[in-house]
C-alpha cells in the first residue's frame, strides 16, 4: 500500500487472517449469517446452510428440497431414454435426437438430429458421443459437436440394453430370437469395421461393461459373465442381473432382482448392498467412489459401496436413467425432463 494511506481495520484484519496466502482479502461479508427463523430445508438462499444459495442458469430452475439443491435442467423433453456426462455438460437420448445442457443449466443444445430409429442407450469418451438405434438396431457414433454421424454396425436385433466403450471399441448386446440361447455379445472398431461377435449362445444377455482387459454383462439366468475384449472364453464370476454392468474400483455393480448387488471383478460372492424399499424392480444405477445410486418407481436411493443404511435422497419423483459426478446426481424424470441435485 502506497505510503501515507490508512487501512481500514477490516483490510488489516483480513491481512492478518491470511497469514502466508500472499495477497490482501477484502472481507465483504460477515463469517456468520443469521438464519433464525429460515427452515434450512426449503429456503433457495439458505440450502443446507446459511448463505448456501442454489442457482441455475436460465431456463434452469432451482429450489431447495431437504437441504440439497434439485434444479430442473431441462422440461418438456420428448422421451429421455439415456443420460452421460462429461465435464461440462449433461447428454441424453430422445425419441430421434441426441442433446445435451450445460451442468449448470441454460437453454439445450441438439447434437444430433434425424435418428428415426429411436436413440436409446448412451455413452460417450473424450472425444465422441455412441448411442444405439433401438428401433432399427444401428450402433451409432458422432463427435461431441455433432458431425460427421457414423453408422457403426447396422442391423443388430434387440441391441437396447447397453452400450459400452474402451480406448479401441465399442461394445452392446444383441438378442436375435427368443429361441434360447441365441444372444450375442458383440464389439466393432471406434470408427467403423466389421463387427465382431465375442461371445455367442448368450441367455438373453442385457447390460454391458467394459475395463481395460474385460467385458462383462448379466443373462436372464441372473448371471454376471465375463471374457477377455481380445477374445476367449465366457465365464461367470457372480450373480447379477437382468440390468445395467457398471465397473468401478474393481468391482461390478448390477441389479440382483429387486437388491443392488456388487461383485468382485476377479470373482467371488456377490454382495447384496441394498433391497428396494418397496419391492419394486430398479431401473437405472450409477456409482462413485464411495456410494451407489439408483432409481426405482419414485424413489431416488442411496447406499454406501460396502453397504449400510439406505438413503432416500428424494421421493414422489419418476426417476429413470441416472448418472453422477464429483459433486451432483443426475437422472431423467418421468422421460421428460432432466434433474440435478447438489450435494449427493
Amino acid at each position: 500500500m502506497p505510503a501515507g494511506r490508512f487501512s481500514p481495520p477490516s483490510v488489516l484484519l483480513a491481512s492478518l487472517l491470511c497469514g502466508a496466502c500472499g495477497r490482501t482479502a477484502l472481507l465483504t461479508e460477515p463469517a456468520v449469517r443469521d438464519c433464525t427463523g429460515i427452515d434450512l430445508q426449503t429456503d433457495v438462499k439458505n440450502c443446507g446452510a446459511c448463505g448456501n444459495r442454489c442457482s441455475a442458469t436460465t431456463a434452469a430452475a432451482a429450489t431447495c428440497n431437504g437441504g440439497r439443491c434439485l434444479v430442473t435442467l431441462a422440461t418438456n423433453l420428448d422421451s429421455v431414454m439415456a443420460i452421460a456426462l462429461d465435464a461440462e455438460s449433461v447428454y441424453w437420448t430422445s425419441t430421434t435426437s441426441v442433446v445435451k445442457v450445460a451442468k449448470t443449466g441454460g437453454q439445450p443444445v441438439t447434437v444430433v438430429a434425424g435418428q428415426s430409429g429411436g436413440p436409446s442407450s448412451l455413452t460417450l469418451d473424450g472425444t465422441n458421443l455412441y448411442w444405439i438405434n433401438r428401433f432399427s438396431g444401428a450402433i451409432m457414433q458422432a463427435p461431441k459437436s455433432g458431425s460427421p454421424v457414423l453408422q457403426l454396425a447396422a442391423d443388430q436385433p434387440s441391441a437396447d440394453n447397453g452400450i459400452a466403450v474402451d480406448a479401441t471399441s465399442v461394445y452392446w448386446t444383441t438378442n436375435p430370437t427368443v429361441d434360447y440361447p441365441s444372444g450375442s455379445v458383440m464389439k466393432v472398431a471406434i470408427g467403423g469395421g466389421t463387427p465382431v461377435a465375442l461371445a455367442t449362445a448368450q441367455y438373453d444377455p442385457t447390460g454391458i461393461g467394459v475395463d481395460a482387459t474385460s467385458a462383462y454383462w448379466t443373462t436372464e439366468y441372473y448371471l454376471l459373465m465375463k471374457m477377455p475384449v481380445a477374445g476367449g472364453t465366457p465365464v461367470s464370476i457372480g450373480s447379477a442381473g437382468l440390468g445395467p454392468v457398471l465397473l468401478h474400483n474393481g468391482f461390478a455393480y448390477s441389479f440382483l432382482g429387486e437388491g443392488v448387488v456388487k461383485v468382485p471383478v476377479a470373482g467371488g460372492d456377490s454382495t447384496i448392498l441394498a433391497q428396494s424399499p418397496g419391492n419394486f424392480l430398479p431401473e437405472g444405477i450409477a456409482v462413485d467412489d464411495t456410494s451407489v445410486y439408483w432409481t426405482e418407481a419414485e424413489w431416488l436411493l442411496k447406499v454406501a459401496s460396502d453397504g449400510g443404511p439406505l438413503e432416500r435422497l428424494l421421493w414422489r419423483q419418476s426417476p429413470g436413467a441416472i448418472a453422477v459426478d464429483d459433486t451432483s446426481v443426475y437422472w431423467a424424470n418421468g422421460a421428460s425432463a432432466v434433474m440435478k441435485l447438489t450435494p449427493k
